[in-house]
């Protein structure tokens, strides 16, 4: 019974801790991870200081929570492709939100992460472990496509490599409008590119002579 108590209370303080993950998110996109205090994210999430501080007691941990929370969500996507009756499509359409339907806070929090993994070693480990995750669930993803032996996981690895360069590279370039920032019509085109360019690359590893027209989505 204890066991049961204590379980409930951590999945409720996980659920929790996501909840304010999800407020602060828009601070730290707009203001950095070092532009941002430790008050004002306590007061997006609508707490005081000393409760925010219960859930997180440093930006770092922030930071750890952001990267953990998003390998879980990967995960998630990948276990839910493995079960589903038709992986390759929803391996399309997950390729498709990640690359097409980016909000306009992912690119400054993807830089201010990346940022912060080049100043704390503890951050660039999460980063990378996230990186091997993303590459194991692909090249296992390759292989229930239908990938044979007679291509090797070396050559597979190139190829999930060059795929993740151009789903960060996508999202990266999605900044909030402003100076320099690219047009609604302009990242449109170059994301169905990138889409296009991925469905080649799946294409060429199952041995298939790409179509025509691409088949992740594209009219």
């Amino acid at each position: 019974m204890i066991q049961e108590v204590s379980s409930a209370s951590a999945d409720a303080h996980g659920s929790r801790s996501d909840e304010i993950l999800a407020l602060v998110r828009p601070v730290l996109a707009t203001q950095g991870f070092d532009g941002a205090s430790m008050q004002q994210l306590a007061r997006a999430a609508g707490m005081s200081a000393g409760n925010f501080y219960r859930y997180f007691p440093s930006k770092d941990a922030i930071i750890a929570a952001l990267v953990e929370r998003d390998l879980r969500e990967l995960e998630e996507d990948f276990a839910q492709i493995r079960a589903s009756a038709d992986p390759r499509a929803t391996f399309r359409s997950l390729i498709r939100r990640r690359v097409a339907e980016v909000p306009c806070e992912m690119a400054p929090m993807m830089l201010e992460t990346e940022a912060a993994a080049m100043r704390r070693p503890e951050i660039g480990a999460l980063l990378a472990h996230m990186d091997r995750a993303i590459e194991r669930n692909l090249l296992a993803l390759f292989r229930v496509l239908g990938a044979g032996p007679e291509v090797s996981d070396a050559v597979l690895l190139t190829r999930v490599r060059l795929i993740m360069m151009l789903v960060k590279g996508m999202m990266r370039r999605t900044v909030p409008e402003g100076a320099g920032a690219p047009t609604a019509a302009d990242s449109a085109a170059l994301a169905e590119l990138v889409l296009q360019t991925i469905e080649s690359i799946v294409q060429g590893v199952l041995g298939q002579v790409p179509a025509a027209r691409s088949v992740v989505g594209v009219s």
